[in-house]
């Protein structure tokens, strides 16, 4: 047996690192830096990863690396944790080629960090949580400000949780981004805010569009927004898009149920509307418009299509 590596009513600027043990837990705590390992193949170490009531705060080194780095066969589990501040954020990676080790995020506070909560090759929930401010700057490695899933052969479950003031730097996700194949993302009772992309990328191929919420080469996946409020800050493109996958690739699905899409803007503006996201022109669109009113809200109804649609800026 590896062990178990502990640490409990700690505060910690250096950098921790464990590799190969049989669990890693950090509790009580505040930590700058904090890194697990596991050795593959999966034969030889299974890491299981627990946070609880705990502090990654970028504060502590300020002018270095900070963040949180888990790549593992086994459970992650974060309990009741601040994430702040973070040059390099939180990452969490499945080892294996397949979905492997589940993950459970509960109550995390992710806020002020340069880098989004990266999920990858994990299967888990994320719950009651709160995406605060973040925001990506780098246009030449794109990312959204909150949330990235994906590569591969991600499955989450996202409920009960707040994205408001987030900045991405893809030209679609600015709060969230699910990118690669064979990804399940449901959003569910759900609230994003003014989220927006960086200047920046409004110049990318394409243009910025999904403020909210976008995929990136996404084949053979699912999206799921159930309950979910989309509202825009007036200035940015707000809601959702997807790009469409190549001609031989199986198409995402996107369902959408009791969504509700909100915006401000001038009473002659046409701002949002669904648009199949490869289209060229709005023929065939199923428009939601900007009524005249310095704000509106509109519930869009049950929604699902085997082709990539969107919510985009008009």
């Amino acid at each position: 047996m590896a062990g178990s590596f502990w640490i409990g009513d700690s505060e910690i600027a250096a950098y921790v690192a464990s590799v190969g043990m049989d669990k890693f837990a950090l509790t009580d705590s505040r930590a700058a830096h904090v890194a697990v390992f596991d050795v593959p193949p999966a034969n030889v170490s299974h890491t299981y990863v627990e946070l609880r009531d705990s502090v990654i705060d970028g504060a502590l080194a300020p002018d270095g690396a900070s963040g949180a780095f888990f790549s593992t066969f086994d459970p992650v589990v974060i309990l009741r944790t601040d994430v702040l501040d973070t040059r390099d954020g939180l990452r969490i990676v499945g080892l294996a080629p397949d979905v492997t080790g589940e993950l459970e995020i509960d109550r995390l506070r992710y806020r002020n960090n340069a880098q989004p909560l990266l999920i990858v090759n994990k299967k888990g929930t994320l719950v009651r949580s709160d995406f605060l401010d973040n925001t990506t700057s780098d246009v030449g490695n794109p990312m959204p400000g909150a949330l990235r899933v994906g590569l591969a052969r991600s499955d989450l479950r996202v409920s009960g949780s707040t994205f408001a003031g987030n900045r991405g730097s893809a030209s679609a996700g600015g709060a969230v981004l699910a990118s690669g194949s064979d990804i399940s993302l449901i959003i569910e009772n759900s609230t994003f805010t003014n989220n927006s992309i960086a200047a920046a990328a409004v110049g990318m191929p394409g243009g910025a569009r999904g403020g909210s919420i976008g995929w990136s080469s996404v084949s053979g996946s699912t999206l799921v927004l159930r309950h979910v409020t989309i509202v825009a800050d007036g200035m940015h493109p707000l809601g959702l898009t997807a790009p469409r996958s190549a001609a031989s690739a199986p198409m995402p699905t996107t369902s959408l149920a009791s969504t509700t899409v909100s915006c401000a803007a001038p009473a002659t503006s046409e701002r949002v509307r669904w648009i199949p996201a490869s289209a060229t022109s709005r023929t065939g669109a199923i428009p939601v418009v900007c009524r005249p009113a310095s704000t509106w809200s509109e519930s869009v109804p049950a929604h699902s299509h085997s082709a990539p649609w969107g919510i985009t800026a008009g």
